[in-house]
């Protein structure tokens, strides 16, 4: 069975290297995205002890699957590179809000679980996003619409930082910021998603770099960065569509110490150049591209 993995090429060949790592909400660099433009409403935790209504959609949409106590569900659901497969998931919530046409949508993570009963939790393992559209009748929750399994991103299980946003005008979105380090280097993507009346539409199927480093493998033979973005979602008065996407990326960038060899030291000083940039996004009906300015973060 294939297992989802974070979708970067020279991240895959890094990850043959790797061991297991943490928790899989400590493993990746996760910053909060900047205040936008428009309405946003902030990231919420997952946890059903604050946030009661976590519990209640669900136990609406997995029923007696649903277990209190360890806050997750285990259940039968389509893979997500094989829809005609269906296996054995572990979801937890992550995520949920209310929509201008009255239905909640609840956002979870899902793990695949093992023959042996475990979840399958390695560094190398993306979270997998998964929505559902509820509505309340007479007292009662009641699923109306199902996304299963419909993306997979991140690291090491984590799916990464989840945010209700507003794309435009009636239109909402959901932001999830993504990603993980390996071997000393540090990648951090946006992906947005228009999940208005309940549907969900991937707006970025190539998630847009705001954050890289390579602080854990700095050494003086080798060029060094550490550049990250604030983001926002601008809209223009009167347009109907999606809101431009508006980075300001800061950091810095070091060249390789020339006469460099393994044995320098790794202090040694270099002078480093100041990284100040500015990227504007334009859904072209597609994909958010990059129409004005420059995306200065390295991909790895």
């Amino acid at each position: 069975m294939k297992h989802p993995l974070i979708r970067c090429p020279l991240l895959l060949v890094m990850l043959a290297a790797l061991s297991a790592c943490s928790n899989r909400q400590e493993n990746a660099r996760i910053p909060a995205p900047a205040a936008s433009a428009v309405a946003e409403s902030p990231a919420q935790a997952a946890d059903p002890a604050k946030d009661p209504l976590l519990a209640e959609l669900m136990r609406a949409v997995f029923g007696e699957k649903y277990d209190t106590i360890q806050d997750q569900a285990v259940a039968e659901l389509p893979d997500f590179e094989d829809r005609t497969t269906i296996s054995t998931y572990a979801i937890t919530p992550w995520n949920h809000t209310a929509l201008p046409t009255g239905q909640t949508l609840l956002l979870a993570n899902a793990l695949m679980v093992g023959d042996d009963g475990h979840i399958i939790d390695s560094h190398g393992t993306s979270g997998l996003l998964n929505l559902y559209v509820l509505i309340r009748q007479k007292g009662q929750w009641k699923t109306v619409k199902r996304h299963d399994n419909f993306d997979a991103l991140g690291s090491s299980g984590n799916p990464g930082m989840s945010r209700w946003v507003q794309l435009g005008a009636g239109k909402t979105g959901l932001a999830m910021t993504h990603g993980g380090s390996w071997q000393g280097y540090t990648i951090e993507m946006l992906s947005l998603y228009d999940v208005s009346n309940g549907h969900v539409r991937n707006l970025t199927p190539d998630p847009i770099i705001v954050h890289s480093d390579n602080n854990g493998w700095c050494r003086p033979l080798d060029s060094c960065w550490d550049v990250s973005g604030e983001w926002k979602l601008a809209t223009v008065a009167g347009a109907t569509g999606y809101g431009d996407l508006m980075i300001e990326f800061t950091g810095e960038k070091k060249d390789p110490v020339e006469g460099a060899t393994e044995d320098t030291p790794l202090e040694i000083t270099r002078p480093a150049k100041s990284v100040q940039s500015h990227a504007r996004y334009r859904f072209d009906g597609s994909t958010y591209r990059l129409i004005e300015g420059d995306n200065p973060a390295p991909s790895i």
